[in-house]
């Protein structure tokens, strides 16, 4: 998972009206790990594709990395994924339910963007309303879709994983 979660950086559309931001698969990705892993297991692949990024290997978005890309303006979407790594595992149970992994999935969509846009906001010295227009208005809709459908694999994931380590 952490080799997929590397190469889902890569794989955006960029959007030339916000200043070619770019719209990804990595927050797809990051809800399918926090889904269907045991806690410890989601926040160490995460943690480790922060470390990879921060020691110099591109595996950011378009192939960035380093500290800098960190501390940019775009910085605190990519912090989110430990965050949510760090709390939504802890609520999925030990069963599969598609309904409270769809909420759940949600709740992380909302989270990583709001993160994203209150250390956008910060960063570029924008007003609350300048941060929701550029950083939250035109993603939350996609994203939400994007761990909406991330929800749906995680029952085959989690059995084509159990099955690999017994």
């Amino acid at each position: 998972m952490l080799a997929l979660l590397c190469i889902s950086a890569y794989i955006s559309i960029p959007i030339s009206f916000l200043g070619g931001m770019l719209l990804t698969i990595l927050n797809f990705v990051v809800a399918i790990i926090i889904l269907a892993f045991p806690p410890k297991k989601a926040i160490t692949i995460i943690a480790l594709w922060l470390v990879m990024g921060v020691v110099g290997i591109p595996v950011y978005i378009g192939g960035a990395a380093g500290i800098g890309y960190l501390m940019s303006a775009v910085g605190g979407y990519t912090f989110s994924f430990l965050i949510c790594a760090c709390t939504i595992p802890f609520f999925t149970g030990k069963t599969f339910n598609r309904i409270r992994y769809t909420i759940l999935a949600v709740i992380s969509a909302f989270m990583v963007d709001l993160i994203g846009t209150a250390w956008l906001g910060v960063m570029q010295h924008y007003s609350v309303k300048t941060a929701f227009a550029y950083g939250f208005a035109p993603f939350i809709i996609v994203d939400c879709i994007k761990v909406i459908v991330a929800v749906q694999l995680i029952p085959q994931i989690r059995n084509s994983f159990l099955k690999s380590t017994v």
